[in-house]
Order: C-alpha cells, then sequence, then structure tokens
C-alpha cells in the first residue's frame, strides 16, 4: 500500500503555504522571539529557539543574530563546512543520511568504502549546542509541524528538521515543513544528494529568498 504525500508538487505546497498565510506566521514568530530576546537578553552569539502554537498548526523558531551569521553567508561556499566523518562518532545523529554499504557475505559494514557528506561547520556546532534540549518539546502531532528561521537560524531549522524526518511516520501523522528566510548554504553536494534520496522528504523544504 503506498503511503499518501502530504505534498505532490511545489505548486500544491505554494498553495498550501499562500492560503493558510504559513509565510506570515512563520515570519512572525521568528520576529516575536527576536523582540522577546533583544528585550531580555541583547546581542549573543548563540541560537535561540521557542515553540509557539497556533489553531491549525505548531511552529518551532529559531534565531541567531545577525552577527552570527555573517561569516557563514559571507564566506566564499558559504562558509566553512565540517564532514560527516570527523563528527559520526560523537554526534551520530545524521548517519541515517549516508548508510553505509553492506558487505554482502557476511553482512558487516565496510569501513574502506564508508560514505561522507560536509555541513556548514557553524550551524552544525549552534544545532549541536542545544540539541539535548530539542527532545524535550511536547509537539502536537495531530497538527502540521512548521520549523522556521532566517539566516544562521534557518540553517540550524534545516538540521533541525533533517534529525525528525527519520523518525517521522508519515502514513500516521503530518511530517514537518521547514520554511526558511534568507538561509545560508547548509552543505555540500553529497549532503544534497543524500536528502534527495528520500522522495517523500522532496516537498518539506521551502525556503524564501
Amino acid at each position: 500500500m503506498s503511503k499518501t504525500q502530504l505534498y505532490s508538487s511545489g505548486l500544491e505546497l505554494a498553495n498550501f503555504v499562500v492560503i493558510l498565510d504559513i509565510l506570515h506566521d512563520a515570519w512572525t514568530a521568528i520576529w516575536s522571539l527576536y523582540t522577546e530576546i533583544s528585550r531580555n537578553e541583547g546581542p549573543s552569539s548563540f541560537v535561540r529557539f521557542k515553540v509557539y502554537e497556533l489553531p491549525n498548526y505548531t511552529i518551532i523558531a529559531f534565531f541567531t543574530w545577525p552577527s552570527s551569521s555573517k561569516d557563514s553567508v559571507q564566506c566564499r561556499g558559504g562558509g566553512n563546512l565540517v564532514s560527516s566523518s570527523t563528527f559520526k562518532w560523537s554526534f551520530p545523529f545524521f548517519d541515517f543520511l549516508c548508510p553505509r554499504p553492506k558487505d554482502p557475505d557476511n553482512q558487516k559494514n565496510k569501513p574502506k568504502d564508508d560514505p561522507s557528506f560536509s555541513i556548514n561547520e557553524t550551524a552544525f556546532q549552534l544545532f549541536k549546542s542545544i540539541f539535548d534540549a530539542l527532545p524535550k518539546f511536547e509537539i502536537d502531532n495531530s497538527k502540521p509541524l512548521i520549523i522556521t528561521g532566517n539566516s544562521l537560524g534557518g540553517s540550524v531549522a534545516t538540521l533541525f528538521t533533517l534529525s525528525l524526518l527519520e523518525k517521522f511516520n508519515f502514513s500516521k501523522t503530518k511530517g514537518p515543513l521547514r520554511i526558511t528566510f534568507g538561509s545560508p548554504l547548509i552543505g555540500d553536494e553529497n549532503l544534497q544528494e543524500a536528502i534527495s534520496k528520500y522522495a517523500a522528504w522532496n516537498s518539506r523544504f521551502l525556503h524564501v529568498v
């Protein structure tokens, strides 16, 4: 039995976003988080996030100060990249993107054929710094989940979305939709290729330029 896709094309996704005014609500969530942080904390190099429960969906917004994003946005190639091979033992939460080939004889992993990909280093470090706090969210899966962020906060939102996609049962729950605004490069071509292998994920990412 085939799985039912929430979105089957870019046009369908665009209609869904426009009709429910999701873009406005996503940006409002980011702005609200910025207002709260600027009033209570002021500029910092950390990433902040907050959950907003709306009648039709749940929004998780990520925010970083512009000064934190400047290097990642302006550096050649979108900032420094860190290879998955360097963090696969200490932070193996993206291993599912590039599973290691199996040996047909003994079904054991082949170390010499270990595929890898690269992620924006600053975004990765920011995501890693808050990873332990993220599972504490109590998300109502009966409503669509919108994950959003601007600039480098959008890159962190993308990594959070990737960490969730493997766990979602698309036949039972509505998968997350990531909406970013002006987000810098998140990874290399190998990361793009790894994500593209999962057909159900194609319509889960929307970037606003």
